[in-house]
């Protein structure tokens, strides 16, 4: 299963795709972990947390799958694919993880990841 969100760019040899800010790549191949995030994902009564979303890729597959997503991404050009499809069930923040994961201790979210 692969995943297509507009406005990501093409995949290099070996399907990742590069960050906009240089700092990685992602895949737009549904592998073991993104399988295992959208399972989790789906059974939750509670969102989940999407760290690092980069392009939205698990984020729009656990969005199709039933889940509510929260995609936290570092750089807010990478958020844009997500912004362009928005969907009632997600919630986007442009923030560094520390600050993200520290509005859920004590709360009700779950990490998948």
């Amino acid at each position: 299963m692969e995943q297509k969100l507009p406005n990501i760019p093409d995949a290099e040899s070996g399907g990742f795709v590069p960050t906009l800010n240089g700092i990685g790549y992602m895949t737009v191949t549904c592998d073991r972990f993104m399988r295992e995030f959208i399972a989790f994902a789906r059974s939750g009564e509670c969102p989940v947390l999407d760290i690092r979303a980069t392009y939205g890729v698990a984020t729009a597959a656990a969005l199709e799958s039933g889940a509510t997503v929260i995609a936290s991404e570092v750089d807010e050009r990478h958020l844009t694919p997500l912004n362009e499809n928005a969907h009632s069930k997600i919630t986007i923040h442009q923030t560094r993880i520390p600050r993200i994961l520290l509005c859920f201790i004590g709360g009700k979210g779950s990490t998948g990841w």
